[in-house]
């Protein structure tokens, strides 16, 4: 039982959460892809599918963040921003109260497929 109580207590203070619920709510309408210094660029249904999916087969390991990021190459729509840098995922995403959240996740950008394919 302690075991369990440590645990859940390193997660809580970690900031670690499962965004499954907001990833659904705020993918639920098209992206627009803004590369650096360049013009927004609507996402094909192919394309948007292709994030959508990576977002909720990767809900998990999110940490809540109060950093301010500087843009860089965005995916957007009205609920949702996800800033792209090479070593994370910055996500910003309206819950249904109206408030903001901010999120983060460690990753390779080179290794996510819809990453690399927005990059072409």
């Amino acid at each position: 039982m302690k075991i369990i109580l440590s645990l859940l207590t390193i997660l809580i203070l970690s900031g670690c959460t499962n965004y499954e619920k907001e990833f659904k709510q705020a993918l639920g309408t098209s992206l627009t892809y803004t590369a650096y210094k360049k013009e927004p660029v609507q996402l094909s249904k192919e394309m948007f599918q292709e994030v959508k999916n990576w977002f909720l087969e990767n809900t998990d390991n999110w940490s809540s963040s109060y950093v301010s990021f500087v843009p860089h190459n965005e995916l957007s729509n009205k609920t949702i921003t996800i800033n792209i840098h090479k070593n994370q995922l910055i996500v910003n995403m309206k819950k249904k109260n109206g408030d903001w959240i901010q999120a983060t996740k460690p990753v390779d950008s080179e290794t996510i497929t819809f990453i690399k394919k927005l990059k072409n």
